[in-house]
């Protein structure tokens, strides 16, 4: 009896137990294997009697099931994520590792209290943990999960659920174990025969579940046990590529028996994908095929009734499907509805978590999502964001339990729909918790786990799903329940640093270790009395050492120090003051003598950092004391210092004075020695005179409520406010980078002279005068770590010739001196060789020249027996430092205006170091040729007053002739006129530049009209010289096609003479095979054929020959009796062989064009210096091959190398480079060099001439859905990394490039380009930021870069400048107009007078239109013929003020005495026309505008007679011309987007000139104005 497609028979027992397995192919090459074990009872849940004893039902769940009153149970575990994507939907669905939801019945009692025994319970049974399954971990849902058996009303509304799970428990064997125990035949007997652990904890995914529920079939309630379980192979893996499997190969056993308790025993494999294609076989047979339709998808099924075969043939079962053809992999589509979860965020303190839900289908679908999140991640709720395809969605209902910390988790369920093929989004942010440390788990730096989520949903497709054939053999039902699980995610927790506890422990024994051994002593061991001579005297020793310790008598040796360093200091009555000058005192000496001074001075006797420097101000306070007690009650020894007004104290740098009486003083007083100080003792005060940073060390001491009497009061005094701002740049990380700015001091007060007062010397002081723009001798020194360093430059403000002239000798002279000064060099043939460079130049100049040219530096500022100087007969080693400044002084500047500017001094000084065998190397990297340091200042004061003086007379004009109120209105005008703005400022220079625009191309053309551009010919075609040189082989005498590789020869038979061809003359073949025939086709080369612009000139030489334009041949491909092969096949042949030797051919042709034009550069120089400039780890654009790879750039004595970690080299010489940029990544992700080169360079195997080398700096991508938080620690430490980083990289550039403009002497300079200045463009794909250089317009990020020399352009042109566009074209026309224009699009209109701005202070000729102009046509024009078009008026086209602007201005001045608002009138109308004209014409132009092209006699006349008029004008003259048209100059637009072309017959009237410019909007010249007038003019009437 079948009822609704089910078997139903009578059962003679209350217990049914059935096994089933079925095997499924997955798409992706998979094997998904899946038991179903099922144990019916045939009777309502509420009538067993759960107290006898089973028969098939596990008694161990029968109790559980029965003490508890559950209504459903639903356990499992799993090891492994259930891929979606490639696998579609499992029968059986569970989330990885452990999950446990029960059922209970309306009526129970307790149900919290019973769930903790169950998962105690069950955590016994299984061996697994379940018991962690607290209430911390439990969750009520609401809505996703609903009972999957019948239940009764009331049991639904009024019944307990409990959800938990455990997102991290290791499935194994102990689990597997009880499982199988469960089963009525425990493992002996069945398919539990095939659960071996080995083979199914190896494979993919493996998951065990246990459901229980309450059923109903055939109208008969029961309760249903299904213990099921789920494993994913790979057979590929153990078939060599082959999807073929077998149940030994899978589970490593045969099937020998049955369980006798089952009453079905069936094994199911899907073979619904088996086909043709697809060949497969089965063994042994099965026992029928089963089709089971669900709604409508229909599979196929093999089924095997394992009861009977084994019953039958008594042997081992070893049932496989083997696959004859390898797994070909393809792309699986993925199922309707999948999901992905992540954590997104970084740092501990905070996150948030992603879910991306997809669905497929083209219906919506309604969903509902369960998210269980533990208590330790803090979620807030109003960070919730759903969004679908990039807009909001609005779920229909949000369910929001919080947690309690260690009692409840989250629980968060939404019900939503999801629209059509979307991607939902599901987010929400949280923040991590620091726990207890016993809360952590053992592995706690390893994170925590958090649980899958859920969906549920149900889907009206019956794509992708598996079920078990005999579950439901034909069902129509159109909707599907599917509840899926997302991954596990993995979040780490702030942890503590658990080896604390270990350190205490050692510190804590280790310390009562050592203090137990005295401690032990002191207390059991006992005192004895002295009982001899010895003893007492031993005691007696120590006694008094213990004594004599604490009995020291500091105040006594501090007043006989005191006195001792009075009586130092003669007496002078002369000035009342006395200075304790730099005379040699031997502190040591005395020290030793008197061991009792070393009490007191030993502890400042080791050297200390300034750092670590700290005074003491007790011991100063004290000392102080001593010494006025002294001064103010002196003895009869030191009766003179009792007459002394004050004591100074100065010390100051003199390397030939070791120890001094002010040192001595300085160092008992303060405890340290310090240089560069002065101190002024006087009866009621002291003052100490320091630098800032000294001034800073000595606060402690200052006058304070801590001082006692008998102390003046102490004053610390800044040196200057000069020094004072010197020294604060030396001490800011803005301008010293890369050193410790504690470890930084100024040698010398910064020296500033300018205004006539030069002092070329180091021990000069800066005036208190105003700085004068004139020449400005700039000079500073700095210590860093002891060691010093100089530098000395001259500003000059608008020099003269003579000091330019004189300033580049200076340099000259330095750099000479540099290759001088050597390794093993005298340094006064240093000094001489400078002399005598001087004198032959001007010998007056060497009496202006300083005394000495420098002097070597290192601890000390200035080494005075290393002075480069005339006499000085030291020998200069390698390594050693000097600074060698050179300058002249009392120079005279004549044309000076002031006083101050008659006198000027030039002064420069740099530090270098001495090398073996070349020029000293600069260490002071700072700039100093003339363009470096030269200032050009203009003032626009006269060219104001020469416009006052030019309206003056205007305005007593105006005031004479209208009285009053002309008064006020002249007024203003003088205002306007004098207050020019800055447009028209920019005109003014434009119409300069117009001026001299054309007559300067004009003289270039004219002297390069000489010189004629070679053409490059092509090779010889001919392919043998001579008759001997024909192969002899017998497919030539025979007639057959040949192909000579070895000449790049086709050898045809014509006619039956072999004629050869060669390659380049063959322009395709091809083949083709019809019927019994094979044709083969050849097509050469052929004038009137579409030719390539290299073949161009292919039959300049052979003009009146005769060509072939094609052949033909056919063979048979029917082999006769006796041939080896078909005739055909020497055609095949000779097909392959012709299309080899084709495209070795133009293989090469490629690369000798690649070759073409490239210069041979010189051999570059190799430097063995290994300090040379270096960088590391560049990347090199263009790449040399096709995967980007880094490597090393290092200057040399003539070039750059570039090599790459492979050992791939690229040379590029110094001569060689047009421009060099250096681009910081300020604002930007990379950093890098970039060199334009003169003449191309081949690597990669094709020309370069724009090479870049390049590093990228932090992340080019940037994850947007990162949240940000402002005080994330990690955050914070990342972006300072990247700023350390930046800062690094831009260091080591700047660094490399000032080194390589120092070792090239300037001749390679690097230009930055100006990113203020940037606007944005599209000069080749992509909008990019141009930005100006000094000489150029470039973009050196994108990649092509976009590099434009100012020098060579002629003018731009911008296009399609109008008020109601957004953006605007530049077109740059270069001075070699044979050269392709550059066009830059999508110029934001914003920006348009920021370009024309810069533009103008370039001297760049610029104009502007409406339209876009045909500027290949325009070119052409120009270079067919330039005297012509500079005869009719050149650039001048393209102005918009050219001619109507001229008639406009005659007109408005006759109507200005007549009525002059009328000016503003006529021009708003003669623009209006102007628009009219220049637009396109289109059919919605009203009659008034079109009655306005025409003349006011025509105004009276119907369109019939204006078009005979008009076709009777077209016969007479040719052209239609009206007056307009007349006035512009022109037809169709006159001359406002085309120049004129050149003369051909004298004078041509301007509209023949300039019609074949024009480019309108369909793309046709203005030749065909007139026809689309009379278009215009027929629909128009119509």
């Amino acid at each position: 009896m079948t009822i609704n497609g089910f078997n139903c028979e009578t059962k003679s027992t209350d217990e049914e137990y059935t096994e089933t397995l079925v095997l499924k192919p997955l798409p992706d090459g998979h094997l998904y294997a899946f038991f179903e074990l099922k144990t019916i009872w045939h009777k309502s849940l509420h009538s067993i009697n759960w107290a006898n004893r089973f028969n098939v039902f596990p008694l161990s769940l029968g109790k559980l099931i029965s003490k508890h009153e559950l209504q459903e149970l639903h356990f499992s575990l799993t090891k492994g994520v259930w891929k979606h994507q490639r696998w579609g939907y499992a029968i059986r669905e569970a989330p990885p590792n452990a999950q446990l939801w029960l059922w209970f019945q309306h009526f129970h009692k307790n149900p919290e209290n019973a769930w903790r025994e169950i998962t105690s319970e069950l955590s016994g049974q299984f061996c697994a943990s379940i018991n962690f399954i607290d209430n911390s971990a439990t969750v009520e849902p609401k809505y996703s999960l609903r009972p999957e058996g019948v239940i009764d009303g009331q049991s639904y509304r009024n019944g307990s659920l409990f959800y938990g799970a455990l997102p991290h428990e290791s499935v194994c064997t102990e689990n597997l174990t009880p499982f199988k125990k469960l089963l009525p035949c425990f493992a002996n007997k069945g398919l539990a025969t095939l659960l071996n652990a080995q083979h199914l904890f190896n494979s993919y995914y493996f998951s065990l579940a246990i459901d229980f529920r309450p059923d109903i079939k055939c109208e008969t309630t029961s309760v249903e046990l299904i213990q099921s379980i789920s494993v994913v192979f790979n057979p590929p893996i153990m078939f060599d590529g082959k999807q073929s499997w077998s149940l030994v190969k899978l589970f490593g056993t045969t099937l020998t028996s049955t369980c006798s308790l089952a009453s079905k025993t069936t094994l199911y494999i899907d073979v619904t994908d088996n086909n043709d294609k697809n060949l497969t076989k089965l063994t042994p047979e099965p026992t029928k095929l089963v089709y089971s339709v669900i709604g409508a998808e229909e599979r196929k099924y093999a089924a095997y009734d394992l009861k009977q075969m084994i019953a039958q043939n008594g042997k081992p079962l070893n049932i496989g499907n083997y696959f004859q053809n390898n797994l070909l992999y393809s792309s699986v589509k993925p199922p309707p509805l999948y999901a992905n979860r992540f954590i997104k965020g970084y740092g501990l303190a905070d996150g948030g978590i992603t879910c991306h839900i997809f669905n497929n289908l083209d219906k919506p679908i309604e969903i509902a999502y369960l998210d269980v999140i533990p208590w330790y991640l803090r979620i807030y709720v109003h960070t919730l964001e759903i969004t679908s395809n990039g807009q909001s969605l609005k779920p229909h209902t949000i369910y929001y339990k919080p947690s309690k910390d260690r009692i409840q988790a989250h629980h968060l369920e939404l019900l939503l729909v999801l629209p059509p093929n979307s991607m939902t989004d599901i987010s929400y942010q949280f923040d991590r918790v620091f726990l207890k440390w016993t809360e952590y788990p053992p592995d706690a730096n390893h994170g925590v786990y958090v649980n899958s989520a859920i969906i549920s949903a149900n889907l009206n497709t019956d794509k992708n799903f598996t079920y078990l054939p005999i579950r439901e053999t034909i069902s129509t039902q159109n909707v599907h329940f599917v509840r899926i699980y997302t991954q596990t995610l993995l979040v780490s927790l702030p942890t503590p640093d658990f080896s604390m506890p270990y350190n205490v422990i050692c510190l804590v024994s280790t310390v009562v270790s050592l203090a137990f051994g005295p401690i032990h002593n002191l207390t059991t061991r006992r005192a004895k009395i002295a009982d001899n001579e010895s003893d007492k005297k031993t005691k007696d020793s120590l006694m008094s050492k213990i004594k004599n310790f604490f009995k020291r008598k500091t105040s006594t040796k501090c007043a006989e120090q005191t006195k001792y360093i009075i009586k130092m200091l003669p007496m002078k009555h002369s000035i009342g003051v006395h200075l304790i000058a730099s005379e040699s005192m031997q502190l040591q000496e005395y020290v030793s003598q008197n061991p009792e001074s070393n009490v007191v001075l030993k502890e400042y006797l080791s050297p200390k950092t300034m750092s670590q420097l700290v005074v003491d101000k007790n011991a100063f306070f004290r000392r102080v004391r001593h010494l006025y007690h002294s001064w103010n009650n002196s003895d009869e020894d030191l009766d003179n210092i009792h007459k002394v007004d004050a004591i100074v104290v100065i010390v100051g740098q003199d390397p030939d004075v070791v120890y001094s009486k002010s040192t001595a003083l300085q160092t008992w007083l303060f405890g340290y020695e310090m240089t560069d100080i002065m101190v002024v003792l006087c009866h009621q005060s002291i003052h100490v005179l320091a630098s800032k940073k000294k001034v800073e060390f000595l606060k402690l001491i200052e006058s304070s409520k801590e001082n006692e009497e008998k102390v003046p009061t102490i004053t610390l005094l800044v040196r200057d406010k000069l020094a004072d701002g010197v020294e604060q740049a030396v001490n800011n990380k803005k301008y010293v980078k890369g050193v410790d700015p504690s470890q930084v001091d100024l040698c010398y007060t910064a020296i500033v002279q300018s205004g006539g007062k030069y002092n070329l010397k180091f021990s000069a002081v800066s005036d208190k005068n105003n700085l004068h723009f004139g020449a400005i001798t700039c000079a500073l020194g700095v210590r860093y770590k002891q060691y010093c360093s100089n530098i000395v430059r001259t500003l000059l403000v608008n020099p003269t010739e003579e000091q330019k002239s004189l300033y580049e000798f200076l340099v000259e002279l330095q750099e000479s001196v540099l290759e001088k000064l050597k390794d093993g060099v005298r340094l006064s043939d240093v000094y001489q060789h400078a002399v005598d460079m001087v004198s032959k130049r001007d010998k007056s100049l060497v009496d202006k020249m300083t005394k000495n040219i420098g002097f070597a530096m290192g601890l000390e500022f200035r080494e005075g027996s290393l002075l480069l100087a005339p006499k000085s007969n030291s020998i200069a080693k390698k390594g050693m430092v000097f600074n060698v400044s050179i300058g002249f002084s009392g120079l005279q500047n004549k044309s000076a205006s002031d006083a101050e500017g008659k006198q000027y001094a030039l002064f420069i000084g740099d530090t270098v170091v001495v090398n073996d065998g070349s020029a000293a190397n600069v260490l002071t990297l700072s700039k100093k040729k003339l363009k470096n340091v030269a200032i050009i200042l203009k003032d626009g004061d006269e060219e104001s007053e020469e416009s006052e003086e030019e309206v003056k007379p205007d305005i007593v004009k105006e005031e004479d002739f209208a009285g009053r109120g002309a008064r006020r209105t002249a007024l203003i005008e003088n205002k306007l006129r004098n207050e020019s703005t800055t447009e028209e400022k920019r005109k003014q220079h434009q119409k300069e530049l117009s001026d001299n625009l054309n007559e300067s191309a004009r003289a270039r053309l004219a002297s390069k009209a000489g010189g004629n551009k070679e053409e490059s010919s092509r090779k010889s075609t001919v392919s043998y010289k001579n008759i001997n040189q024909m192969p002899k082989q017998t497919e030539v005498n025979d007639l057959m096609i040949f192909v000579d590789k070895k000449y790049e020869t086709v050898i045809l038979p014509i006619f039956g003479i072999p004629v050869p061809f060669h390659i380049s003359t063959i322009k395709n073949i091809s083949q083709s095979i019809e019927g019994d025939y094979t044709y083969l086709r050849v097509n050469f080369f052929h004038p009137g054929a579409t030719l390539a612009k290299t073949d161009g000139n292919m039959f300049v030489a052979n003009f009146d020959s005769t060509f072939l334009k094609e052949l033909t041949y056919r063979a048979t491909n029917v082999k006769e009796p006796g041939e080896i092969s078909a005739p055909s096949s020497n055609l095949n042949t000779a097909f392959r062989l012709i299309k080899e030797v084709q495209k070795k051919f133009k293989t090469r042709e490629a690369e000798e064009r690649e070759k073409e034009g490239i210069v041979k550069q010189d051999t570059l120089v190799l430097s063995q210096n290994k300090g040379n400039p270096k960088l590391k780890d560049l990347y090199i654009r263009p790449n040399i091959i096709t995967k980007r790879i880094h490597g090393t750039l290092e200057a040399h004595a003539n070039g750059f190398r570039f090599t790459s970690i492979r050992g791939d080299r690229v040379d590029i010489l110094y001569n060689n480079i047009k421009h060099a940029f250096f681009q910081p990544c300020d604002k930007e992700m990379l950093i890098l060099l970039h060199f334009t080169l003169k003449n191309a360079i081949m690597f990669g195997k094709k020309k370069q001439s724009e090479v870049q080398f390049y590093t990228e700096v932090g992340e080019i991508t940037t994850d947007l859905g990162k949240h940000q938080h402002m005080h994330d620690r990690d955050d914070l430490a990342a972006e300072q990394a990247e700023r350390e980083l930046r800062q690094k990289l831009k260091t080591a550039f700047k660094t490399f490039c000032d080194k390589v403009e120092q070792l090239t002497k300037q001749e390679v300079e690097f230009d930055t380009p100006f990113r203020d200045l940037g606007y944005p463009g599209v000069p080749n794909r992509s909008i990019v930021l141009l930005q100006p250089t000094s000489g150029c317009l470039v973009n050196l990020t994108d990649w092509p870069p976009f590099v434009i020399t100012l020098d060579e352009v002629e003018l731009v042109h911008f296009e399609r400048v109008q008020f109601h566009l957004k953006n605007f074209d530049m077109i740059f026309v270069f001075k070699d107009y044979t050269r392709k224009i550059s066009m830059v699009n999508a110029v934001p209109m914003a920006m348009l007078d920021h370009v024309k701005e810069w533009l103008n202070s370039c001297d760049i000729r610029y104009t502007e239109g409406i339209q876009s102009l045909n500027w290949a046509k325009i070119m052409k024009t120009i270079t067919d013929d330039p005297e012509g078009f500079f005869d009719s008026g050149g650039w001048t086209f393209l102005d918009p003020e050219s001619d109507e602007e001229n008639h406009g201005d005659d007109d408005s001045d006759e109507e200005d005495d007549q009525y002059r608002p009328s000016d503003s009138v006529s021009s708003v109308e003669e623009s209006e026309s102007e628009f009219s004209e220049d637009s396109a014409v289109s059919e919605d132009e009203t009659d008034e505008s079109e009655g306005s092209l025409g003349s006011s006699e025509e105004s009276g006349k119907d369109w019939s007679e204006l078009e005979e008029e008009a076709a009777a004008a077209d016969k007479t003259h040719g052209d239609f011309v009206d007056d307009y048209t007349q006035r512009k100059g022109g037809v169709g637009g006159g001359h406002r987007g085309k120049p004129p072309p050149p003369k051909r017959h004298g004078s041509m009237h301007s509209s023949s000139k300039h019609s074949s410019m024009k480019r309108g909007r369909d793309g046709r010249d203005g030749r065909d104005g007139r026809d689309d007038r009379d278009r215009h003019h027929k629909k128009m009437r119509k």
